[in-house]
């Protein structure tokens, strides 16, 4: 059991109690009976539906010999584009490539961004700019960024830092997304539910 669905069995017995409260305040009463069939719906209810993954690549990006004014002005390595399922929202997304591809395996110096954002970086005379082997990078997006990936394009920049050929391997973005938890609305709805009773029988008290 994971944390979200135990939150949402916490949350189910602390609304009952709450509408036990309203009920009987009111004049009503919910029979012990129909109690734990309540609860058994919430809690069945509490699973959250199977995680989607979107997937977007671009093609490896090979620059051009550079040897001098660094830094050189940003250039665009590619643009991802995808689409986010309506009523659908992002949890996570990873931004993933290599310095160095299949061509050569190193890259000049360079700072990759993705969406403004730097998600990576090959300082001059490191590995990924000596070695012969592809260097793996990749990023984390943060949940800040989450609303800027809504979007369906995201951009990646490269900004070349010491001389030689900016080489990027192919690129990867993969995004997970989840929808709302059938938990979360249905005691979004009962608790509309409750103030709706409660607002009713107080009405019905003051034309009395």
């Amino acid at each position: 059991m994971n944390w979200s669905s135990a939150r949402n069995r916490y949350l189910g017995w602390g609304l009952i109690t709450l509408f036990q409260c309203i009920i009987n305040q009111e004049g009503f009463y919910l029979t012990k009976q129909f109690a734990p069939w309540l609860t058994l719906i919430l809690s069945a209810a509490s699973f959250p539906l199977a995680a989607g993954t979107i997937t977007a690549t671009l093609p490896e990006f090979n620059g051009i010999l550079i040897s001098s004014g660094f830094p050189q002005p940003s250039v665009n390595a590619g643009t991802f584009s995808y689409s986010i399922p309506n009523g659908q929202f992002i949890t996570s997304a990873v931004f993933s490539s290599t310095f160095g591809n299949s061509k050569v395996g190193n890259s000049a110096g360079v700072d990759v961004q993705v969406g403004g954002i730097l998600a990576g970086s090959c300082p001059a005379l490191a590995i990924c700019d000596t070695g012969l082997i592809p260097t793996p990078f990749s990023y984390t997006f943060q949940p800040g960024a989450f609303a800027a990936l809504g979007s369906g394009s995201l951009a990646v920049t490269a900004t070349q830092t010491s001389g030689n050929i900016i080489r990027l391997g192919a690129e990867t973005l993969t995004i997970t997304t989840n929808t709302p938890e059938p938990a979360s609305i249905l005691l979004f709805a009962l608790g509309l539910a409750a103030l709706g009773v409660l607002g009713r029988r107080r009405t019905a008290g003051s034309r009395g």
